[in-house]
């Protein structure tokens, strides 16, 4: 990492990540630095996962994208249906070009806008050292931020005709309350996740418990990484 930086100073590097064409710009985003410069695959748990649950001509639902990372890789699985979110513009510029680079206009759909409880403007914190960590959180450490427009889950959905999702991951830095606990109130149970995906690092902030919710109304936990929880409807 530092002998790129000194030595090369890359503004983004051009690779193929297990078969899927990614430009990176490696600093300043964790998820970026990781996939150039570990020899494992990122969440590899988590995508065999995704990849179990859609099969084919599945839909799948990434809240808070960053570059695309899974969004990318469902596509490769065979995705019929991808709907990515990401609030940040710098990310959704390289997410773009991801989806350029790949030719998957037709299969992934991005908004970029942040999810909540209701439909508004907002707040998006800036985190210095890690672009993807940006938060909606008023109590974030950065006072740098830019004004995002927010929706709801349910509402987006609604407006793309979605009657099912086969997967869905979630990490928006301590905001996953905000956004599911309106859309399990509204949606009837057939639009349920098969597989959710959720970063907990945040739970502290949440005032409602996502997990404990889930435990209780048809969701099995299969398995925690590192990074995440992966849960299933029963």
């Amino acid at each position: 990492y530092r002998i790129i930086k000194k030595y090369n100073n890359l503004e983004y590097l051009d690779l193929i990540y297990n078969g899927l064409k990614i430009r990176l710009s490696p600093f300043g985003n964790t998820i970026e630095s990781k996939i150039l410069l570990s020899s494992k695959i990122r969440e590899e748990i988590e995508l065999y996962e995704v990849k179990k649950a859609i099969r084919s001509k599945g839909v799948f639902i990434d809240i808070g994208a960053n570059v695309g990372y899974y969004s990318l890789f469902a596509a490769k699985f065979g995705a019929k249906k991808i709907i990515s979110f990401e609030p940040n513009p710098v990310l959704c510029k390289r997410f773009k070009k991801n989806i350029e680079l790949n030719k998957l206009e037709e299969k992934i759909n991005l908004f970029e806008c942040a999810l909540g409880d209701k439909r508004g403007n907002a707040k998006l914190y800036l985190e210095k050292n890690d672009i993807g960590s940006s938060s909606l959180l008023e109590n974030s450490l950065s006072t740098n931020f830019i004004n995002v427009k927010v929706f709801s889950l349910i509402e987006i959905l609604e407006t793309k005709d979605i009657k099912k999702i086969d997967a869905l991951k979630i990490d928006v830095e301590g905001f996953e309350d905000k956004i599911m606990k309106p859309f399990f109130e509204k949606s009837n149970k057939k639009l349920y996740p098969k597989i959710m995906i959720i970063e907990d690092s945040g739970k502290e902030q949440w005032e409602w418990d996502v997990i404990s919710w889930m435990l209780k109304h048809g969701y099995k936990l299969v398995n925690r990484t590192k990074s995440n929880l992966i849960l299933k409807l029963i």
